[in-house]
């Protein structure tokens, strides 16, 4: 089977959700599959990247480049999809001259695999051509839960503006593809009941290999040392709502946290966090805020009790993810938890109040074998269900299902 990915971005390096799965998904269908690329970014050396994508991925045959519109062109591109009630951000990545290659050498494959919804308008040339959607998330469900959880009036109509670009983007374009793929079941349900949708499945999130083969040494410390437990705290901090999130978590738990374990240490991870977050971190003694962590995966392989501190998401959480893989103790609101498929109690821990947050905290600190037991049966579970080879062979079944289904 030949495949075209086109991916809206450089796949290297893997720092975001969708480029984890794009880039550990290729490393299972390039040795699966004849893959061709296009990738449709802003460029400064194209030998340079074609060298490095190469690296990762030998058996990829070809990269076709195209850069991203810029000055004139992309303002009547956003202007054209905004007066359609689209997504402006289209404009970035729709060209004639993509359509037109899409158009003439479409015949080369068997199947055009969109990453992303930035490529939706190319279905309008593809229409015999097999193609599959990685919608990932349900954006417009997105921002239908972030309006409900801000206060901003300005914000609010943002969002709103936001979730009717999406609404209209998922039912005129979403129907166009063959097969559309989300992480969680939250939002294929709510994209296949919202647009009547029938070619709709969940695929997970594959990890990272180096992930899944490293060794955990945090489990010994734990038995050595078990008094040299912190809390982390990892997120987008310069999104406001996950700050006042983490906000949230030091004026209502850590108080009470601090009072039991007045040594116990809160490190927050994450660049650029809102003034008032800083502020509030300046304030407290034992609360550690840091913008990097190089080595990631051997900065999280430590005592660490991880508190995600979303309570509002969509699709599947890579961080999270992350964290789970490395064996770390999860607290973590139910409604982050979606696409994971986890068990309360066994491999994570659900909180949905500050109260359970506090309790859960208490019992990892005073219990540190359930910080062992809880940590190693949630690396299992996500080492198992989300491994390459796993989530690979789903998108095979799916990639054959899909053609039988165009064929017929």
């Amino acid at each position: 089977m030949r495949i075209l990915y086109i991916l809206p971005y450089m796949p290297i390096p893997a720092n975001s959700g969708n480029k984890n799965l794009t880039y550990n998904l290729l490393k299972f269908a390039n040795k699966e599959f004849v893959i061709d690329l296009m990738i449709i970014d802003s460029f400064c050396d194209n030998e340079t990247i074609n060298k490095l994508i190469k690296k990762d991925f030998p058996e990829i045959k070809n990269i076709f480049f195209y850069k991203k519109n810029s000055s004139i062109k992309l303002f009547l591109y956003k202007l054209f999809f905004f007066l359609r009630g689209l997504p402006p951000v289209l404009g970035n990545y729709f060209s004639f001259n993509v359509s037109h290659w899409l158009k003439k050498n479409q015949v080369f494959y068997d199947l055009i695999h969109f990453d992303m919804w930035y490529g939706s308008p190319y279905t309008e040339v593809l229409k015999n051509k097999p193609t599959v959607l990685v919608s990932s998330d349900a954006y417009s469900l997105a921002a239908d839960l972030a309006n409900k959880e801000t206060k901003q009036i300005l914000r609010k109509i943002y969002l709103n503006i936001y979730k009717y670009f999406f609404l209209t983007l998922e039912k005129y374009y979403y129907p166009k593809f063959d097969s559309i793929i989300c992480v969680a079941n939250k939002d294929s349900c709510y994209l296949a009941n919202k647009n009547k949708l029938k070619n709709i499945s969940t695929i997970g999130i594959p990890i990272d290999e180096k992930l899944e083969n490293k060794y955990i040494t945090h489990f010994h410390q734990i038995k050595s040392n078990p008094d040299k437990v912190k809390i982390l705290i990892v997120g987008n901090i310069s999104h406001n709502l996950i700050s006042a999130r983490i906000y949230s978590y030091l004026v209502n738990v850590y108080p009470h946290i601090k009072e039991k374990y007045p040594r116990l240490e809160t490190v927050i991870l994450g660049q650029k966090p809102r003034n008032y977050l800083l502020e509030k971190i300046d304030q407290l003694k034992n609360v550690i805020h840091i913008d990097f962590a190089e080595n990631y995966y051997d900065f999280l392989d430590q005592d660490w009790i991880y508190i995600y501190p979303l309570n509002v998401a969509t699709g599947l959480q890579t961080k999270l993810q992350q964290a789970l893989a490395i064996g770390l103790p999860v607290i973590a609101n139910r409604i982050c938890l979606g696409g994971l498929n986890l068990t309360n109690n066994v491999n994570v821990l659900e909180s949905n109040n500050d109260k359970d947050t506090i309790r859960h905290i208490t019992e990892l600190v005073e219990v540190p074998s359930k910080r062992i037991n809880l940590g190693k049966s949630a690396r299992d579970h996500i080492c198992e269900n989300f491994c390459i080879s796993n989530i690979g062979e789903k998108y095979r079944k799916m990639y054959l299902r899909t053609l039988r289904s165009k064929n017929n």
